[in-house]
């Protein structure tokens, strides 16, 4: 019988199930880190007031503010800084501005703007990759029906080529 790893073309299609499944894995670890995160964050988070203290670009040439280093204090804690992303309809706000934040306070350094809440645009992305993952794993896994008969011809063929030592030809 012609068993899908004694062909190239099996080789690298197990090896791609094996790939891909690890990095779906991987991604959905990390889809899991982020959501669990945001969710503490939306749960526990703090308001507090930040100041701004410079600009984050982004964009093709990184002509546009991204978002801001805040300068916070956490809730019991030392003065801390942290990223957030500005939100598209936000005026830009200048460097000194007072900003509210929103802190977790078992994570100080998990920082978010008040008004938005934490971004999931990570989390959606992992998620979505992690799905396609899985389903480039479905697809490149060899599922082949033994009872076709191109099938059965192929592994009479394979048997003819090599034979296998001590059964009989």
């Amino acid at each position: 019988m012609l068993r899908v790893r004694d062909t190239y073309r099996g080789r690298v299609r197990i090896f791609a199930v094996a790939v891909l499944s690890v990095a779906a894995l991987a991604i959905g670890a990390a889809a899991a880190g982020y959501l669990v995160d945001n969710a503490a964050l939306r749960r526990d988070g703090v308001v507090t007031t930040g100041t701004v203290v410079e600009h984050t670009y982004g964009g093709r040439w990184a002509d546009v503010v991204d978002g801001y280093v805040v300068r916070y204090s956490a809730p019991r804690g030392a003065p801390r800084t942290g990223e957030v992303l500005s939100g598209d309809d936000d005026p830009v706000l200048a460097v000194g501005e007072s900003l509210d934040v929103l802190v977790n306070p078992a994570e100080p350094g998990d920082v978010a703007r008040a008004d938005s809440g934490p971004d999931d645009t990570e989390a959606v992305v992992s998620v979505v990759l992690t799905v396609l993952a899985a389903l480039g794993a479905v697809a490149a896994a060899p599922w082949r029906s033994r009872s076709r008969p191109e099938d059965v011809a192929a592994a009479a063929e394979y048997r003819r080529e090599r034979p296998v030592e001590g059964r009989p030809s």
